[in-house]
């Protein structure tokens, strides 16, 4: 039995009916209005002074580095608790360390309502 869709329109300059259903980008765009950067002052290329034998400083450590003195110093079937917090961090940082050492495997569970816990497996 085929249905019938009857749609209600409105009349001429009126706003269209809504359900309260709205588009994610429609309400990101309503609640995340961004600043618009100021443009940089114009830059005088002749009057930038070029410098020789400056040391370059140290790389700053990045997001969820601190996660890598843990990673490391586990060995293969040890495992370690860390409140549930931590649990995304801790995931990226394993996915990330097991990228960058080949043949490492850890596996991250959660294994209370307030406790993560993350094995190596090898």
């Amino acid at each position: 039995m085929d249905r019938v869709h009857q749609r209600t329109v409105p009349a001429h300059g009126a706003a269209l009916p809504t359900t309260g259903a709205r588009s994610v980008f429609d309400m990101a765009k309503e609640t995340k209005q961004r600043k618009p950067r100021a443009a940089p002052p114009p830059l005088d290329a002749d009057k930038v002074k070029i410098e020789k034998g400056v040391p370059i400083p140290e790389a700053r450590v990045k997001r969820g580095g601190h996660y890598d003195a843990l990673l490391s110093r586990l060995t293969v079937n040890s495992s370690a608790a860390l409140p549930i917090a931590h649990e995304k961090s801790l995931r990226s940082a394993a996915g990330g360390w097991q990228k960058k050492h080949a043949g490492t495997k850890f596996v991250v569970r959660v294994v209370s309502q307030t406790d993560v816990r993350v094995w190596r497996t090898a």
